[in-house]
């Protein structure tokens, strides 16, 4: 039911903030001495803004923010940032050390 409404509402978003841009264009093709500028420009400003902010917020609850953790290296243990979903982590000086420990053996061969 709630997957629904918030669907619908989606929806009905998308439509307004459309049909203002739509608006806003129709105005500024029209021309009409003073009236296309004071309302066809703030129209299509206020449709593009509005619909930026609709996707946004169907982005947001689709994807969802991610949680970042506090875990150890794998390598030296020390504490480095990682994603929720991931358990283990090596740090940027371990990759960076490993990176060149791969470089110097692959110039040797």
């Amino acid at each position: 039911m709630n997957n629904s409404f918030s669907l619908l509402r989606f929806i009905l978003q998308t439509i307004i903030c459309l049909s203002i841009l739509a608006g806003g264009v129709i105005i500024l093709i029209l021309r009409i001495s003073v009236w296309s500028l004071v309302l066809g420009l703030p129209m299509v400003q206020i449709g593009v803004f509005f619909l930026i902010l609709s996707f946004d917020e169907l982005a947001r609850k689709k994807f969802g923010k991610e949680s970042i953790q506090v875990v150890l290296c794998s390598v030296c243990g020390q504490p480095t940032y990682s994603p929720s979903w991931q358990n283990e982590q090596i740090c940027p000086a371990c990759e960076k050390k490993l990176k060149n420990k791969l470089l110097e053996e692959k110039k040797i061969k």
